[in-house]
């Protein structure tokens, strides 16, 4: 009896002892899983105050190459880097050379790239030029002079174009086949002040004056010219003519599901996801000085009323919310988005300011800067100057 006593108590210790170091071990494990979420809290919170306050004083150049630079010569991104254009040429510049170059002259050169694509004519002439990555595709030769022309990204180009009593708006594919042609009588139209093309060449957004009994009406109109584009008359999917005497003189498809109109006094914001409807109306109380947007943020500068700051800007997504308004003193030539900061820069000086509005890079270069352009890391952009085109990192 005794000894099974004795068996019992001792086995009751054992499974105490096995229970303890269990326990133990538990209790190990839980303080080292508490300190790794600590160590990763404490990183992330690091990896959030040095992306928030953060104060950038230099750069370190990543590739270079030598740039000859005229007065009129202007870059836009394209391909793996940029493509430079002046009333004397075009080229292409992958970052390490010239890919290639072609010359013509042009008096007013506007070009547009998408994707693999980009276009170019001269203001006001008939011949449109289309280039890919590996050098010219094809050109088109139209029967008016030439307002605006636009490219999707499979290479399809919608051009404005301005007759005697009316306006064009046609579409050519790569080889020159006509896809579109869209004629719009002004004394019954209107006159076409803006159109915007989506990526894809599906949709077609227009902004038109109008004069009707002495008075101004503005109208923004949409297309649809998509295979279900058909079953409407003229290919119009939908028309808003709230604007009445305000001018709509710029307008963009941001997406497939969101384009914008800019007015006077007025930012309209569309859902075109299906049959195009209008999502808000932000009224601008003040002049507008500049609007620039990229796919997520719509940015409003306007000028300051105190003395310190000589700018306001006001940033909107593009759910018609306002994130932020960013008040600063730098009076800047260029303003643009990089990721979530606003950048700024003149001939000689950039500035880049988070929407938090602290300042996380200010530069004097010595060269005259003829472009910045952000790409999708928020610390590298390419940096031309009249020498230079540089791939440039923040440190």
């Amino acid at each position: 009896m005794r000894s099974r006593k004795i068996q019992s108590i001792h086995r009751h210790r054992i499974s105490f002892e096995w229970w303890s170091k269990i326990q133990s071990v538990l209790r190990r494990r839980k303080a080292v899983a508490i300190f790794v979420i600590l160590i990763l809290l404490a990183a992330l919170l690091a990896t959030y105050l040095f992306d928030r306050f953060y104060h950038y004083n230099h750069y370190k150049v990543i590739t270079s190459i030598d740039n000859e630079s005229t007065e009129n010569s202007k870059y836009v991104p394209f391909g793996n880097f940029v493509v430079k254009y002046s009333n004397d040429g075009i080229s292409y510049i992958d970052g390490k050379e010239i890919k290639w170059n072609v010359a013509h002259e042009m008096k007013t050169p506007i070009v547009d790239v998408c994707g693999d694509y980009l276009g170019i004519a001269d203001k006001s002439t008939n011949d449109i030029f289309i280039y890919n990555r590996e050098g010219a595709e094809g050109s088109i030769t139209v029967n008016y002079p030439i307002t605006k022309l636009e490219v999707a990204e499979q290479g399809v180009v919608v051009v404005m174009e301005e007759g005697k009593n009316a306006n064009y708006i046609e579409a050519f594919d790569v080889s020159g086949k006509k896809l579109i042609s869209h004629k719009t009588l002004i004394d019954e139209n209107g006159y076409p002040l803006d159109f915007s093309l989506s990526d894809d060449g599906q949709q077609l957004m227009v902004s038109y004056l109008s004069v009707k009994g002495g008075a101004f009406n503005t109208k923004v109109v949409f297309y649809d010219f998509s295979k279900d584009g058909s079953k409407y008359d003229n290919r119009i999917s939908a028309e808003f003519d709230q604007y009445q005497e305000t001018l709509i003189p710029s307008v963009s498809i941001i997406s497939k599901d969101c384009a914008v109109a800019v007015g006077e006094n007025v930012i309209s914001i569309y859902d075109i996801g299906g049959k195009p409807k209008l999502k808000d109306d932000i009224p601008i109380k003040d002049s507008i000085e500049k609007v620039f947007m990229n796919e997520k943020y719509l940015g409003i500068v306007q000028k300051a009323d105190d003395k310190k700051d000589s700018y306001g800007i006001d940033i909107y997504n593009f759910k018609g919310k306002k994130e932020t308004t960013i008040r600063t003193s730098f009076h800047f030539d260029n303003i643009d988005f990089s990721g979530d900061q606003v950048l700024m820069f003149d001939d000689l000086n950039c500035q880049l300011i988070s929407f938090n509005g602290v300042q996380k890079f200010h530069y004097t270069f010595k060269g005259d800067i003829r472009g910045f352009i952000p790409l999708e890391d928020e610390r590298v952009f390419i940096l031309i100057t009249n020498s230079k085109i540089q791939k440039i990192k923040l440190i």
